[in-house]
């Protein structure tokens, strides 16, 4: 099958790159050996700001997920992990936060238990969601 969008992608970051907006990719489903490469913006060689990963991440083995950013943004940011983990912490929601140092990034890191129920993910989505808004006022 023919490949009709060839170069939407480059064009799109282009469009982003002129204007400062972010271009963010939502890898969840195509992520991770996928589609053939690594992720699927590959196959126009654009690279996104932000990469939302997930399934295949974990070989479906544990829930997990990875939010990828471009060093420019964690390091603009990534005192926004330190923020939004105390934040967190103060909202009610138990995290850890790791520093990788030699990824240069900081990761928020949640560890549900097996048993949680949809009540605990609606009121820990709600903190996240209070706590991201505290942080970027």
């Amino acid at each position: 099958m023919r490949y009709l969008w060839k170069g939407f992608w480059k064009g799109v970051r282009g469009l982003c790159d002129k204007y400062g907006a972010l271009l963010i990719f939502d890898e969840v489903v195509t992520g991770i050996g996928q589609t053939g490469t690594m992720f699927a913006c590959q196959y126009e060689g654009v690279t996104p700001d932000i990469l939302v990963t997930g399934k295949g991440l974990t070989s479906g083995y544990v829930p997990g997920s990875a939010v990828l950013c471009r060093k420019e943004i964690g390091e603009d940011k990534y005192s926004l992990g330190q923020r939004l983990y105390e934040a967190m912490l103060e909202n009610g929601l138990i995290t850890e936060l790791e520093s990788r140092r030699n990824l240069e990034n900081v990761v928020v890191v949640m560890h549900p238990a097996l048993i949680t129920s949809r009540e605990n993910v609606e009121e820990a989505v709600e903190i996240i969601d209070k706590s991201l808004r505290a942080c970027l006022k």
